[in-house]
């Protein structure tokens, strides 16, 4: 059981994690991190189409944050 200490810790990162704003386009390391999973992973789930289709952007693959939602959602 986390101590009194590292328990306050962690709600003041959570609260601060769900007043910061989040970005509308998020990089395969934002996918990895929301999914809990690694950025090879991502790669190799967009290869295989399991995730939603992501957009290029200047060469740069980006996913929507809705896309994600939605997809999360209906699994």
């Amino acid at each position: 059981m986390p101590t009194s200490e590292a328990r306050i810790v962690e709600l003041l990162e959570k609260l601060l994690a769900a007043t910061q704003p989040r970005p509308a386009l998020m990089d395969a390391a934002a996918v990895a991190h929301e999914l809990d999973v690694g950025v090879r992973t991502v790669q190799r789930l967009r290869q295989m189409g399991k995730l939603p289709a992501p957009i290029s952007i200047g060469g740069q693959i980006r996913w929507r944050r809705a896309d994600l939602e939605r997809f999360l959602h209906e699994q």
